[in-house]
């Protein structure tokens, strides 16, 4: 492990519907205590997804439970505090308002996650105490809120995973009429099951093409659920070894079907807080569970904070963190083999940048450090795939193809970056006043913009013929005003010397110095 010392690390979940913060104990050895496992309703969702818009009142609840989870955590000599925001707030207009008052308010940083990457992390989450034989997969699925992310896996890897904007309070606002709180007509409840098919359809036909033996249910939703099928045949509460069917669980929801708002609130296994989008969630999950046939169905109070975790610890082991970026490089560099990039390419122009970064900085010509060279190395490797659209105006089409391809790995505002450089890659140089995707950023984030899309430029020169000519890049600087690049080259490159002039004004704009290009050729 890279620290010495053991912490307190505090990992909150701003979902949907609730808030959850997991508040660990770390050793320097690795090994971990759970002080305290926290959750409150705050319904962040709560009339957002017709308004588009997170309301004032569930900022306000949200800031109220945020506070309170914060306290306490500093009560207990929290030092780091890592929070995730999901669906509500990703698909929120006003997002970034939520994000700054917390900043603001709380001094919290919250990472606004993609659907894919909230549904990694439960993944990690879950997958990490699943009692399965590692080649034993399993169907996890988590009804949040907002969405729900369904993940086939086993303890060794992952084999499908997938968002779908189906949750239980986006379906309740969908289908049920606030005033009503008498039974449910199981033809009203049809009506309801339609709608999230209809919006699922294409993750749940592809259920079947891989092989599992259970399912495992990590949301409020699904245990509730869960507890009352349990509950037909036992007078025990069901326990993380327990099995239901899902004609149990068929059951359990027609119980609940017949019982109003009012009667709903008295069971014991459900409480105020979820009796009114109960509905909502059932049908989501029997919609799954007509899809996938009759498996065996068990529970986990494990879910996506306790992914924050292992991904933390990760962090922490020097060969488990390098497997990490792995993954992240594994899931760009598949995006660009769907958009059929020119991988050679691709590959030469990220080994030209990350070394012109590195000499850049050896030179003192820039200060950023490891974060801003890892989104510069996937801007790289992904700034050419625009072209799968179509080459005019590809860096603008490779923008759009980044921010819409979730990455796996990646918070969104990473995501949004190595979008933003891959997008200035070539002309034009990136202005506030004329792009209000680069005007939006923050005014760090448009430094690190302009640094790393400016190497990138000329990394993207040195390989006009794309026939990897250049072999070795060196930056020297003089004084403060000028800096001066050696090309070492395989053989003559006039192309890639012109080109490169090209952008020696760029490099004066970004980095306030004159620049001088000279070519050694090897011939």
């Amino acid at each position: 492990m890279a620290d010495s010392a053991a912490k307190t690390v505090a990992f909150l979940d701003i979902g949907t519907n609730s808030m959850r913060m997991l508040l660990t104990r770390i050793e320097a050895d690795g090994s971990y205590v759970t002080l305290t496992d926290q959750k409150e309703s705050i319904r962040l969702g709560e009339g957002e997804f017709q308004a588009g818009r997170i309301t004032e009142e569930a900022i306000q609840r949200a800031l109220t439970v945020g506070h309170q989870f914060v306290e306490m955590a500093k009560t207990l000599g929290a030092t780091e505090f890592h929070a995730v925001a999901t669906s509500a707030t990703r698909e929120a207009s006003n997002r970034d308002e939520l994000v700054d008052r917390f900043q603001e308010k709380l001094g919290i940083d919250i990472h606004v996650i993609s659907g894919m990457e909230e549904a990694r992390l439960i993944y990690m989450g879950v997958i990490s105490e699943a009692k399965l034989d590692n080649d034993d997969n399993a169907l996890l699925i988590d009804i949040g809120g907002g969405s729900t992310e369904m993940i086939i896996g086993n303890p060794k890897k992952h084999l499908f995973m997938h968002s779908v904007k189906v949750g239980a309070i986006r379906i309740t606002n969908q289908y049920c009429n606030p005033g009503d709180t008498g039974p449910v007509k199981l033809a009203d409840y049809e009506k309801i099951k339609a709608g999230v098919r209809n919006e699922a359809i294409r993750t749940l036909s592809k259920l079947k093409q891989f092989p599992f033996v259970r399912v495992i249910g990590s949301s409020g939703t699904i245990q509730v659920l869960a507890e009352l099928a349990h509950r037909l045949n036992s007078d025990q509460p069901m326990g993380k070894d327990d099995r239901v069917t899902a004609d149990q669980i068929r059951k359990g929801i027609r119980q609940i079907l017949a019982l109003s708002l009012e009667e709903r609130v008295k069971l014991p296994v459900l409480n105020a807080r979820r009796a009114d989008i109960i509905i909502g969630g059932a049908a989501i999950l029997e919609t799954i569970l007509d899809e996938i046939g009759d498996v065996p169905i068990s529970i986990s109070d494990r879910g996506l904070r306790d992914g924050l975790l292992v991904d933390y610890l990760h962090g922490l082991d020097a060969k488990l963190s390098e497997e990490d970026h792995n993954y992240r490089r594994d899931s760009v560099r598949r995006l660009g083999r769907l958009c059929r990039f020119n991988e050679d390419h691709a590959n030469h122009i990220t080994q030209l940048s990350l070394q012109l970064f590195d000499s850049a900085f050896d030179a003192k010509i820039h200060g950023l450090a490891d974060w801003p060279r890892e989104l510069l190395e996937h801007a790289a490797m992904l700034h050419d795939i625009g072209k799968f659209i179509s080459y005019n105006g590809h860096g603008a089409h490779a923008r759009y193809i980044i921010r819409n391809a979730e990455l796996l790995g990646f918070d969104d505002h990473e995501v949004e970056l190595i979008a933003t450089i891959a997008r200035f890659h070539k002309k034009p140089y990136p202005k506030k006043t004329r792009h209000p995707e680069y005007a939006a950023l923050s005014k760090p984030h448009r430094k690190i913009v302009k640094v790393l899309c400016t190497l990138l430029r000329l990394a993207e020169s040195l390989d006009r013929t794309h026939k990897a000519l250049v072999t070795d890049l060196k930056f020297k600087a003089k004084g403060k005003r000028k800096a001066f690049l050696t090309v070492s080259t395989t053989d003559a490159c006039p192309l890639e010397e012109i080109a490169i002039n090209t952008q020696i004004k760029a490099f004066a704009k970004t980095f306030k110095r004159e620049l001088s290009v000279c070519f050694e050729s090897a011939s």
